[in-house]
């Protein structure tokens, strides 16, 4: 008899846990999606605050820091410019 150029056996218990954690990172890191912030929650009063808040939304439009109190704002437009300018740093707007 020849065997078949592939195995039929079941997936590997581990490999399906290690998938099933791949699914449920992607899903997280996808909502919202890039440029999109979900609203600040907690730590949304210094400069730091947004600036961190922004990064990690990746942020472009410095619409999205509106309604914050105003060193919150300040740390998210500035990490606005920064994103811009590192996407093309030779604009310098």
């Amino acid at each position: 008899m020849i065997n078949p150029p592939f195995r039929t056996h079941a997936l590997h218990p581990l490999c399906l846990a290690a998938t099933a954690a791949l699914l449920l990172l992607s899903a997280c890191s996808g909502t919202p999606g890039k440029g999109e912030a979900a609203p600040c929650k907690t730590y949304c009063q210094s400069q730091e605050d947004g600036y961190q808040w922004a990064q990690r939304a990746s942020l472009l439009d410095a619409k999205a820091c509106a309604g914050y109190p105003a060193e919150f704002v300040a740390g998210c437009k500035q990490a606005v410019t920064d994103a811009k300018l590192s996407l093309n740093p030779r604009e310098g707007f």
